[in-house]
């Protein structure tokens, strides 16, 4: 395997560990020691099968880097032990070349998801449910555009697979775009109504 395909396998691998770990969230309001542990100790492994000790050291790195951010965020208290243990974990798998990566994509998921949510969900007590249902569709977007790219790259190549996700990305986009309402006027009538 190349680097780019390890990356993909490697990025697949801690959505999915992500997508388990948000159902022991939302469910118990904890993320078990039983699912962040051994997510961890096979990014470690992963990363020491395919670069050997120097990919043991990366993905350790990653791990402490990972977890020292969000550790901080924890002390403020802003987020759980859990989700610290998950970081160290999902950044053991992603490994360092991921690692800036997996940090944005869980900023963008983390803190402006719950503020749209919060703001299409004011007043109607389906905040909870609507962060699950986000959740849960982006782990399985995230698990099944790396099964679908690694399929189409073996059948039709890279190229292929790229287009193939740039499609369903603008298909997202043009969703987004013609279905997402405005709040910002809602509210302004809302204000207008009981003030």
């Amino acid at each position: 395997m190349d680097s780019l395909e390890l990356q993909v396998l490697f990025a697949g691998a801690a959505t999915a560990s992500a997508c388990v770990a948000s159902v022991f969230d939302l469910r118990e309001r904890r993320i078990p020691n039983w699912v962040t542990g051994p997510v961890l100790l096979a990014g470690l492994a992963a990363h020491t099968f395919t670069a050997h000790w120097k990919g043991l050291a990366e993905a350790a790195a990653a791990a402490l880097l990972g977890g020292a951010i969000f550790l901080l965020f924890h002390l403020a208290g802003g987020m759980g032990a859990g989700d610290v243990k998950l970081m160290a974990a999902c950044a053991g798998v992603t490994g360092l070349s991921g690692l800036g990566t997996l940090l944005i994509a869980t900023g963008i998921f983390g803190a402006l998801f719950p503020l749209v949510v919060a703001d299409l969900t004011r007043g109607t007590g389906h905040f909870n449910v609507s962060q699950g249902a986000i959740a849960t569709a982006a782990g399985l977007g995230g698990a099944l555009s790396t099964t679908a790219a690694g399929l189409i790259v073996v059948k039709a190549g890279y190229s292929a697979a790229f287009l193939f996700l740039a499609a369903v990305a603008g298909a997202g986009l043009i969703g987004f775009a013609t279905m997402m309402p405005e709040t910002l006027r809602r509210a302004q009538d809302e204000g207008r109504l009981s003030g």
